[in-house]
């Protein structure tokens, strides 16, 4: 075993040993182990949250940029907004 052959190892797994022997400890060990897990989940949900509206303004910020294009070409508003699922409303904004 690698704790016979290393001090630090065997010192480690006596306070290893020592500390789940305990149980107010272990429980201790438990929350902190789970409120850290759930922070952690917790913020890889924000991050997917925040990237997922990242993903949804470039997205809308591109149907802008194509129905500003069309518009310059000379399509009627009404086809640009069915075109790229606009509201009319937003395309009138971009003539002004």
């Amino acid at each position: 075993m690698l704790a016979a052959k290393n001090p630090s190892i065997k010192q480690t797994v006596d306070i290893l040993k020592r500390l789940s022997s305990d149980r107010k400890t272990r429980l201790i060990y438990d929350a902190r182990e789970k409120a850290r897990m759930d922070e952690r989940s917790r913020m890889r949900g924000e991050y997917n949250k925040g990237k997922m509206e990242g993903i949804e303004e470039g997205m809308e910020r591109g149907k802008l940029e194509v129905a500003r294009n069309l518009l310059a070409e000379g399509m009627s508003p009404e086809v640009i907004a069915r075109s790229v699922k606009l509201p009319i409303e937003k395309i009138s904004k971009l003539m002004n």
